[in-house]
């Protein structure tokens, strides 16, 4: 009986060389379907046979080792970091860590985590689909997009696409891998997003203050305008005041 190694990818082809389907091996030695073009139902299967068998015995089962699950492959920075899987999420961990601690990047420590984790997450890619969390624009410094453990990746922003869950899909590994890496650049990576949303919020503030300003000041120097204007009405007034007063007395 042929055996395939964990993550292997393998096809189905029909006699006439029509592909069928796409399906990973497991590291349980079960075979999960991840892609097909006939709009069938996408499962878990005891093994390749029972796969194959299913599917149409007569077809031919072809594997291609060389793209375990879909994998791509990394090339490592200047600093050695390979961002393996390619999520937008990785690459903002890069990016924060480039802008506001690059010294982490210099961390032998951190670089064999961040690898470790883009590795791990790109093994199980064929399964999973990242969240649609947005990591730019107005929630590019969020504390909240680092190190929450609410999910049962470890806070690594990804989800099983696939129905029904497979039995193996790297959620205890995501997991680790995912908590290992913000161990070791949480605390510097949050301290540089409380400071830059500091700034950010600062500089919103100081923006609305000179409106304020500005706003004010026009209304001051619109008053001292009417003022003036009642100054002169009243020393008129006066004036007349006086004069009537010397009518009466003469």
């Amino acid at each position: 009986m042929t055996t395939y190694a964990p993550k292997t990818l393998l096809r189905l082809y029909k006699t006439d060389n029509t592909y069928v389907c796409t399906a990973v091996v497991l590291n349980t030695g079960q075979v999960y379907e991840v892609k097909n073009n006939d709009g069938a139902e996408k499962k878990t299967y005891d093994s390749h046979e029972s796969w194959k068998a299913e599917r149409g015995a007569d077809m031919e089962v072809r594997a291609d080792a060389t793209k375990s699950s879909g994998s791509i492959t990394g090339k490592p920075d200047a600093n050695g970091f390979i961002d393996h899987c390619g999520y937008e999420y990785t690459q903002w961990l890069l990016f924060i860590m480039k802008e506001g601690a690059p010294h982490l990047l210099k961390n032998e420590a951190v670089r064999d985590a961040f690898n470790n984790l883009t590795a791990t997450v790109n093994k199980y890619r064929e399964v999973l689909t990242p969240n649609g969390s947005d990591y730019t624009r107005r929630w590019k410094y969020y504390e909240c997009n680092i190190g929450s453990l609410y999910s049962v990746f470890g806070g690594f922003p990804v989800h099983v696409s696939a129905r029904p869950f497979p039995a193996e899909y790297g959620e205890k590994e995501i997991k680790t891998a995912h908590i290992d890496l913000i161990g070791l650049i949480g605390p510097d990576v949050k301290a540089y997003l409380k400071k830059k949303n500091a700034q950010i919020n600062a500089a919103c503030d100081l923006k609305y203050n000179q409106k304020k300003i500005l706003k004010f000041q026009y209304k001051a120097s619109k008053l001292a305008k009417e003022l003036k204007s009642v100054e002169w009405v009243l020393q008129d007034l006066k004036e007349k005041k006086a004069k009537l007063e010397e009518i009466i007395k003469s």
